[in-house]
């Protein structure tokens, strides 16, 4: 098998990563299967128990997300091999997809699981008010703050700030990205986020050593990497997913 075959050959394998959550999707039209935990948290939603649905939707759009970023990754994966934009895609889908495998954990009940989706949106809305004032535009979503904190104090919880002024909701678990993907992938992955971290943010050291002539060497086992940890973190939080809609994964 020559290069370009065995780098066919990778980007045939995450292609069939993205291919598996599109069937899983048309296969059970979208929906949680009966007396699945997915099932029952969307008939509180929908008598009023929860908040709209916001872990579900925000995970929903990091996958679409994810998915895109992985499709992205295949058509870099040609002879010859790019130095650091995979990285960048690579660590994007660890980010996206870890945040997904938490937000869609199965061992939280509704209350927590719409409290940490409370909280990704609250902090989204801070960001957001930021680049509208740098952009000078004039959206308010204040309405969308005043409904997310409505229902966090009705719950009982209690808003505080962070120190760059940020609200959150005390009491509900948080953690870094690193934390996350450590979480979802073990400690390797997080020393391989770490690595991609450091490049993707213009780390000199990092950036120098994928430049090296030990490195260029080792292009091949670079590609491996960068694939393997795209695609499982991609199919970890594909099958978090599918645990909690009670979807049948098949493997392989």
């Amino acid at each position: 098998m020559d290069v370009q075959q065995w780098v066919d050959e990778i980007r045939s394998r995450l292609q069939s990563c993205i291919n598996k959550a599109e069937e899983l999707n048309q296969e059970n039209g979208e929906q949680p299967a009966p007396n699945s935990t997915a099932a029952r948290e969307w008939a509180l939603i929908q008598e009023g128990g929860m908040v709209p649905p916001e872990s579900y939707r925000i995970a929903d759009v990091l996958l679409v997300a994810s998915s895109d970023y992985l499709s992205a990754l295949t058509r870099l994966y040609v002879e010859p091999l790019p130095s650091f934009s995979c990285m960048v895609l690579t660590r994007s889908i660890m980010e996206n997809t870890a945040r997904v495998w938490w937000l869609l954990d199965n061992n939280i009940d509704g209350r927590e699981r719409a409290a940490r989706g409370v909280n990704e949106d609250l902090r989204s809305l801070y960001e957001s008010q930021e680049l509208d004032a740098l952009l000078e535009m004039s959206s308010d979503p204040s309405w969308i703050r005043e409904e997310l904190i409505a229902w966090a104090i009705e719950q009982g919880y209690e808003v505080k700030q962070d120190r760059r002024g940020r609200e959150f909701l005390q009491g509900v678990d948080y953690q870094s990205i690193t934390g996350l993907v450590e979480g979802m992938l073990g400690t390797g992955g997080k020393a391989a986020y770490k690595y991609l971290s450091a490049a993707a943010h213009g780390t000199v050291l990092a950036l120098w050593e994928s430049l090296t002539p030990e490195m260029q060497d080792r292009g091949h086992e670079y590609v491996v990497k960068t694939a393997k940890w795209s695609g499982v973190s991609f199919l970890a939080a594909v099958e978090q997913k599918a645990r909690l809609y009670g979807w049948a994964v098949s493997r392989g």
